[in-house]
């Protein structure tokens, strides 16, 4: 029996691997632009004791959708470069675009208590951020065919 569920389990993620476009556009949870907030984070980081203090950036998405809490992180630190074109991006197209729409991993919700008050809380990592003239992806080749598009590497 554990032979077989490690088989399968060893399988699973190669099927996920297979879907077609269609499929993948389901995997967005699309919002109103006025639910996310965008949090900045900064900090100067020595990665290993002969480098010098970097700085560093991270950004987050905030969201507020049907009674739930989102936090969708990013998944490594950035240069404070990276998050200024970034936040210039958004803020350009933040007008346009009444939807944005989220592709990541994301926990189920989970109850937790803030300021004595129970919400629903989920927490993962982005990989595309999309709405209907914009794209930006954590991965190369996630924005194909979006005019305007950025990539974090």
């Amino acid at each position: 029996m554990k032979i077989v569920f490690t088989f399968l389990s060893l399988l699973l993620p190669f099927h996920l691997l297979s879907f077609d476009q269609n499929q993948i556009d389901k995997l967005y949870e699309c919002f109103h632009i006025k639910n996310i907030k965008i949090n900045l984070e900064y900090d100067r980081i020595q990665w290993s004791p002969r480098d010098r203090l970097q700085n560093v950036c991270s950004f987050s998405f905030h969201v507020t959708h049907n009674g739930v809490y989102s936090i969708y992180l990013t998944r490594r630190w950035r240069s404070p470069a990276y998050c200024k074109k970034f936040i210039n991006e958004w803020k350009l197209f933040e007008n346009d675009d009444r939807k944005v729409c989220i592709a990541g991993y994301i926990s189920y919700p989970e109850k937790k208590k803030v300021n004595g008050q129970e919400i629903l809380e989920a927490i993962g990592y982005w990989e595309v951020v999309k709405s209907g003239t914009w794209c930006h992806t954590y991965f190369v080749g996630n924005c194909k065919g979006f005019k305007h598009s950025s990539e974090s590497f």
